[in-house]
C-alpha cells in the first residue's frame, strides 16, 4: 500500500462488491480483525490449517515463511504459490499441494466475512505476488485501484515478456482470486495489466491473455 493508504475491508461478497464497491467499503471500513484463539488442526482442510497459521505446506514451510520470501526465490522456487493460491486442479509442478475444495471456498469466505487470521493472511499473500510483478493495490479515500509499483521497472521483467512461466502463475492468481469469489478484483487487475502492456508499449501473448481471461469464468 502506498503511504497513507488505509486497509482494504474484505468482509464482502463477490456480487456486493461487483454492485457498489464505493458503498461496500463505506460500510465495512471500520471492520475490525476477529482474533480468535488459536484452534487445533482438524485434519479436514491442509489449506485452511496453513493460512490460519496452524499448519505447513509439503515443504515444512509456516505461512509467515512463505510469505517472507524475497522476489529471487520467489522467481526461483516453484513449490509454494499452489499453497499461497490453491485450486481445484492439480499442479504438474507440485503434485503433493492439496486441492481447493467447496468447503474450503465456504471457510475462507466465512474467514472475510468475519476478518479470520485468513483473511487478511490472503490479503497479505494477494500483495506480495503483485509487488512481485510491480504492482500495488490501493484503498484510498473510498477507491480501490492498481497502480505501477516503485520497483515497476525492475519487476516488470518478471512477466512482461512474450511468454515466461509467470504468466501460468497468473493464471493460477486470477483463478483463484474468482474461485474465493473475488472476481471482480481478478477482473479489474486483468484490465490493468492490459492497459499497462498497451502503455509501456509491450506485446502480450495472445495464448496467455486467452488463459487469463478463462481464469474469471472458472468455477
Amino acid at each position: 500500500m502506498g503511504k497513507g493508504d488505509s486497509p482494504r475491508p474484505l468482509s464482502i461478497t463477490p456480487d456486493e462488491w461487483a454492485r457498489n464497491w464505493n458503498k461496500i467499503f463505506k460500510d465495512t471500513s471500520k471492520k475490525k480483525k476477529v482474533r480468535q484463539p488459536k484452534r487445533k488442526s482438524d485434519e479436514m482442510s491442509k489449506i485452511i490449517d496453513f493460512y490460519d497459521d496452524i499448519g505447513k505446506d509439503s515443504s515444512g514451510r509456516a505461512f509467515v515463511d512463505v510469505v517472507s520470501f524475497g522476489f529471487d526465490e520467489m522467481e526461483a522456487c516453484h513449490d509454494y504459490i499452489q499453497w499461497l493460491f490453491p485450486l481445484r486442479e492439480p499442479s504438474q509442478f507440485n503434485p503433493e499441494a492439496p486441492l481447493l475444495t467447496d468447503e474450503d471456498i465456504k471457510r475462507f469466505k466465512v474467514g472475510f466475512k468475519e476478518y479470520l487470521d485468513r483473511a487478511p493472511n490472503f490479503e497479505g499473500a494477494v500483495d506480495m505476488f503483485l509487488s512481485f510483478l510491480g504492482f500495488e493495490w490501493v484503498w484510498s479515500k473510498g477507491k480501490n485501484y492498481f497502480k505501477l509499483s516503485p520497483n515497476w521497472e525492475e519487476r516488470k521483467y518478471t512477466w512482461a515478456e512474450e511468454l515466461n512461466h509467470n504468466h501460468l502463475r497468473i493464471t493460477r492468481f486470477l483463478s483463484c482470486l474468482t474461485l474465493l469469489g473475488w472476481r471482480a478484483v481478478a477482473e479489474d487487475l486483468l484490465d490493468f495489466i492490459k492497459e499497462t502492456a498497451e502503455q509501456k508499449g509491450f506485446v502480450l501473448n495472445s495464448k496467455s491473455v486467452e488463459y487469463w481471461e478463462g481464469a474469471l469464468d472458472v468455477e
